[in-house]
């Protein structure tokens, strides 16, 4: 009895030191809890304060950097600026020197053009007149030998060759007005002669003109008399034998082939029989004017083509005068 007393106490005992243990390891937690939450306070108040202080450095180191930044941008800015202008004041000045040496080349040149204009127009009024006097003689020379040709050569004009091919003497006497060969020779040789010293003011074209017209004429007269001779008359295009002549060949020399089809054979009906010669001589006679017209006045003035010329020709000579009935 006395024993299980003594158990019960001690276990009573055991007990209430358990109940003690577990009050203070309760009180003991909770004064660690109570001094981990003063602990973590602390840390977190530190922890903002650094960062905060933190904050505040990145704020003003930014703002440096910014600062800096902008100083260097603009010290970049200016030196290069200074580059720049120093290159641009550079160019300038070589520029303003090749326009300086430009200004002077071009000054130069127009002396030395105002100085040639002023020889040329010195020299072209001195030459001018004797060019007018030159191509006055020209043409006097042209009607001179025209006026000598025409009335030898005036049957082709009223006769088709089937007409003139064989004339009798009586008809040849009057249809015939030849000049003997020593007067054709000796005028024909006067009127080249008194050219040859003005051929310079006429240019090589118009002498050429003027050669072929003259060689034409001298080569219908010779045919003419030799044919008289004869007493058989060929088609102007044909030698003393009735062969193909070479006259064509030389008028293609100024002529181009459709301009000598046209005027040998022109669009009037029965026309490619009649007057040819004259028509040959008429067309030279016009090359010549258009040539002299374009020394003289610097353009053409007769611009018609072969086909209009002859046209206006048959046209003027188809008018009636009111005196004598015909232009």
């Amino acid at each position: 009895m006395g024993i299980g007393l003594t158990s019960a106490k001690n276990v009573s005992m055991a007990l209430s030191s358990c109940f003690s243990d577990t009050d203070t390891v309760r009180s003991s937690r909770l004064d660690l809890e109570k001094g981990s939450s003063l602990y973590m306070g602390e840390i977190i108040k530190t922890v903002l304060a650094v960062i905060g202080a933190l904050g505040g450095a990145a704020v003003v180191v930014g703002g440096l950097a910014a600062w800096l930044g902008k100083v260097w941008a603009d010290r970049l800015f200016l030196k290069e600026s200074a580059r720049y202008q120093k290159e641009i004041e550079d160019l300038k000045n070589q520029y303003t020197i090749e326009l300086e040496h430009i200004r002077a080349e071009i000054s130069e040149r127009h002396d030395l053009l105002a100085n040639t204009h002023s020889a040329l127009s010195s020299g072209y009024a001195a030459s001018h007149e004797r060019i007018i006097q030159a191509m006055e003689e020209l043409w006097k020379t042209v009607k001179n030998i025209g006026s000598f040709v025409s009335p030898q050569i005036f049957f082709y004009q009223i006769l088709a060759p089937e007409e003139y091919n064989n004339l009798d003497v009586d008809q040849q006497k009057k249809v015939l007005t030849i000049r003997p060969q020593v007067e054709i020779d000796d005028h024909m040789m006067k009127v080249g002669q008194s050219m040859e010293d003005k051929r310079i003011f006429i240019g090589e074209k118009l002498w050429l003109l003027f050669y072929i017209y003259r060689a034409i004429s001298y080569r219908l007269l010779l045919k003419v008399v030799e044919q008289k001779k004869n007493g058989k008359f060929y088609e102007w295009n044909k030698d003393s034998d009735g062969k193909r002549d070479y006259m064509e060949n030389m008028l293609l020399l100024v002529f181009t082939k459709k301009e000598l089809d046209t005027i040998i054979a022109p669009p009037i009906q029965g026309a490619d029989k009649f007057g040819i010669p004259q028509r040959i001589l008429d067309s030279l006679e016009r090359k010549m004017l258009d040539e002299m017209n374009e020394w003289m006045f610097g353009k053409r003035l007769l611009n018609m083509s072969i086909e209009e010329q002859q046209r206006v020709s048959a046209l003027l000579k188809s008018v009636k005068s009111p005196k004598t009935g015909y232009q």
